[in-house]
């Protein structure tokens, strides 16, 4: 995995729709034998935009399949993870930012923004410039550039254009558990363990270990 990150100060005293944090670059196709990132969160509020690539995005809970032209926005303090699909490894970008709206990016969002693909990509690519040139003005440039871009999607997600899963862990919050007894349906006269387990449900072993736990009240 190919990981790039550009951390920002915030040295400007105006009143923004945003705070710039941090801009980053992942690619799973350069390191072939990473395809998936740890269960994490942040202090702060992320955008991420898939590039390239398909995949599963792991969020409070539930999976959720991705693919070029889709765009996550996970709260702050949410678990989440991604996994990379092997041949077709996820190249993304990722927008960090603190905010003063409460409303505005308070849900788990995954929709499709790729009617608008080139435009997003490009911004991505000139944010990255801007990263690495670390001219006088790149703070400011980069600033307004992820300011831009954010509003710019969030006028799209209230577009009836759009492909819009909010709030996924309440619509299928046992999508996962079904996906394992399907699983154990097809395959009860066979050898299984947790780790089968987990994969069928789209889990890290760690993360279906503890889910199971919550949900039955017994370890698998």
């Amino acid at each position: 995995m190919n990981y790039r990150e550009f951390y920002f100060k915030n040295t400007n005293t105006l009143s923004r729709f945003i705070n710039l944090i941090r801009i980053s670059e992942i690619d799973y196709e350069i390191q072939k034998n990473k395809l998936s990132s740890v269960m994490h969160s942040h202090a702060f509020t992320e955008l991420l935009f898939v590039n390239d690539g398909f995949g599963q995005f792991f969020l409070d809970g539930t999976c959720q399949p991705i693919k070029k032209g889709d765009v996550i926005i996970v709260p702050q303090g949410r678990e989440h993870y991604e996994i990379s699909i092997p041949n077709h490894g996820l190249q993304f970008f990722s927008i960090a930012f603190s905010h003063a709206d409460g409303t505005a990016f308070s849900k788990n969002t995954i929709f499709s923004a790729v009617s608008d693909f080139n435009r997003i990509s490009s911004t991505f690519s000139e944010l990255l410039f801007e990263c690495v040139k670390q001219a006088e003005y790149t703070n400011l440039i980069c600033q307004n550039l992820s300011e831009n871009l954010i509003i710019f999607l969030l006028d799209k997600l209230k577009s009836n254009a759009h492909i819009v899963y909010e709030e996924v862990l309440q619509k299928k919050s046992f999508l996962s558990f079904d996906q394992i007894k399907n699983y154990l349906d097809k395959n009860f006269n066979t050898k299984i363990n947790v780790d089968k387990l987990a994969r069928s449900a789209c889990l890290s072993t760690g993360h279906f270990i503890r889910v199971f736990k919550k949900m039955t009240g017994k370890s698998p």
